[in-house]
């Protein structure tokens, strides 16, 4: 006989077999196994039944049950004649022994399955949701929307809220739930868009694929919050970007988007006619800034290339280039060696010797020493001070000389 499934948030208590051993009770001898105590309580097995016992040897969970248990806060789920109900420390039932399964991963909403429908309990035993559904998803009134549930009904899935009521149609192919922006991906006919909580759709049923997002996007502050997108597809090689309002940041011509860090996306495009799964060196990769709002560095370079310190970002491809989080060049590419960020604020870097390439350069030796300048600039890329020139900008050196005792 198949074993109804039952899902558990942690394991169940490991029962450990006493029969035999010299220091056990005498009561002991009365169960199969008996399993660590916890809180003056232990599990105990006996002819394949599971229950709970006290230090002395009393039943305080009946030894009736057909599967190990473990208690969840104040009540755990149990088996019995091969149905499950829900049982709180006094062995009273909160579920009735009806149902061919229980979902247990969140205490407050519990999914049950009863002859091929779904409904959901409280933990108290109450009702939520009728058991008349189809199919009810894992999360149903938890998570970053805890308001609802996506439910199946007559093959379609929609989303109900906890009265019952459709918010969402049941009509489509499928549905991910509703995150913090209020906005849910829906499939229909085939392809995917986004609903809102009043079930408007807001973004077409024109996509093969959506993305989730990365965090809340403030409007108002958009340096200073955690960068949002969702990445979307209408096929191979026609991948953009829409902000949580659904404004698209970045136009479906890009192979690929993906994000670099919290300030920058990533989007490339493939640099061979080969059909295939193709590598990372198969592409080339550019770059998106959320506070540029816009494309600011068209796929040229590999994906290695790049590197973020703070909020500015440098671009190795070849030598270095530094850019400000909105899409200005502070440095330009092979200028500088040795670009190092201090505090976010200023630049330390060498100016290689004009005849001395970009190799590298042996400090110990005196004659190529002598050649290397080395200098520090502000956050807009402007030389503050130089070993063979000097001071350039009185006040911005002596911040910066305060910054680095600071570091120290």
């Amino acid at each position: 006989m198949k074993i109804p499934e039952i899902i558990f948030c942690s394991a169940v208590f490991t029962l450990v077999a006493t029969a035999g051993f010299a220091d056990a009770p005498d009561w002991q001898n009365n169960f199969d196994n008996v399993g660590s105590f916890y809180n003056g309580v232990a599990a105990a097995e006996k002819d394949g039944r599971y229950g709970f016992v006290d230090e002395k040897g009393r039943e305080i969970i009946p030894v009736v049950y057909e599967n190990p248990m473990m208690f969840f806060t104040d009540f755990m789920p149990a088996q019995k004649d091969g149905k499950f109900g829900l049982i709180n420390k006094r062995n009273d039932a909160m579920l009735p022994f009806e149902f061919d399964e229980l979902d247990m991963r969140n205490v407050r909403a519990i999914r049950v399955k009863k002859e091929n429908r779904w409904g959901v309990f409280a933990g108290d035993g109450s009702e939520i949701l009728p058991v008349e559904y189809e199919a009810v998803k894992p999360g149903a009134f938890v998570g970053e929307n805890d308001r609802y549930a996506v439910v199946a009904r007559d093959f379609y899935w929609g989303v109900v809220d906890r009265s019952g009521a459709f918010v969402v149609p049941p009509e489509y192919e499928e549905i991910e739930a509703f995150d913090a922006n209020g906005l849910a991906r829906v499939k229909k006919n085939g392809r995917w868009g986004m609903v809102d909580e009043r079930g408007h759709e807001k973004l077409p049923m024109i996509y093969a694929s959506i993305s989730g997002w990365t965090g809340k996007f403030n409007v108002d502050d958009p340096l200073n919050t955690v960068r949002t997108f969702y990445r979307v597809s209408l096929g191979r090689g026609q991948a953009g970007a829409v902000d949580t309002q659904l404004n698209k940041i970045i136009p479906e011509i890009y192979a690929g988007v993906e994000p670099l860090n919290d300030q920058y996306l990533l989007v490339c495009l493939p640099v061979t006619e080969r059909l295939g799964l193709l590598r990372n060196e198969e592409f080339k990769y550019g770059v998106f800034s959320f506070a540029a709002g816009k494309v600011f560095l068209e796929p040229q370079f590999p994906r290695d290339s790049f590197e973020v310190q703070g909020s500015f970002l440098f671009v190795h491809a070849p030598g270095t280039a530094v850019y400000s989080e909105a899409g200005e060049m502070i440095i330009p590419p092979r200028k500088y060696s040795h670009i190092k960020l201090v505090k976010n604020r200023f630049f330390e870097a060498r100016v290689p010797p004009t005849d001395g390439g970009w190799g590298m350069i042996n400090l110990s030796n005196p004659d190529l020493s002598e050649k290397i300048e080395e200098v520090v600039l502000d956050s807009r890329g402007t030389v503050i001070h130089s070993t063979k020139s000097g001071v350039k900008n009185a006040a911005e050196y002596e911040a910066y000389l305060a910054l680095k005792k600071e570091a120290r």
